[in-house]
């Protein structure tokens, strides 16, 4: 099923959505092992489908994140705040879009980031006119940045053309490095190296 993702530069559908095949769990046949090679290949969410340790360490980064709640305050004074309820903010953080409580998306944002170093979310308005969060996976879109590798939106990938949107239009979290470089890309040899040890 292709998505559509409607921005004000236009709609765009997301190239090839992921196909999730059979997950591989290393060591546990000699048939669904996965080879050093394999890992060294992979992308990052390869890596979290196949390499059981990533997925432990990731899931439980994302779930400890998502388990606490996220509230918004008025400052008072310099030493007093007031809590926000019945806000336009407190309404999208308790329920950024239609279906997806705050604990997923913290989930969601927490996996980006451990996986990618990135997230990013269009900042969009419902029928209602709240403004809602849509998350954007990471493997669609890029960073667009100018010559002093400041962000100035993202480009994201569709079908039939490539979608820009400016930063004013979302939010989003980068990284340190500009490259766009996974978190994971350093565990890779570890992994390989683990892989390796299990074949022996």
């Amino acid at each position: 099923m292709a998505v559509m993702i409607h921005t004000a530069a236009g709609a765009v559908e997301l190239a090839e959505p992921v196909r999730w095949g059979p997950i591989i769990y290393y060591g546990t046949s000699p048939q669904s092992r996965t080879t050093a090679d394999e890992v060294l290949g992979a992308d990052p969410l390869e890596l979290y489908r196949t390499q059981r340790a990533v997925r432990a360490v990731v899931g439980f980064i994302a779930r400890n994140v998502a388990s606490v709640p996220i509230h918004a305050y008025r400052r008072a004074s310099d030493v007093d705040r007031v809590r926000l309820t019945g806000h336009p903010l407190t309404d999208t953080l308790t329920a950024p879009m239609q279906g997806v409580t705050q604990y997923e998306w913290l989930a969601d944002l927490a996996t980006d980031l451990c996986l990618y170093e990135r997230y990013a979310a269009l900042r969009l308005t419902d029928d209602a006119g709240r403004v809602v969060l849509r998350r954007v996976p990471p493997r669609a879109w890029r960073f667009r940045r100018n010559s002093w590798d400041e962000v100035t939106g993202i480009v994201i990938s569709g079908r039939d053309r490539d979608v820009e949107v400016s930063t004013d239009e979302l939010v989003w979290l980068d990284g340190y490095d500009p490259e766009g470089s996974s978190p994971v890309d350093t565990l890779r040899s570890i992994l390989a190296e683990d892989s390796e040890s299990a074949a022996y």
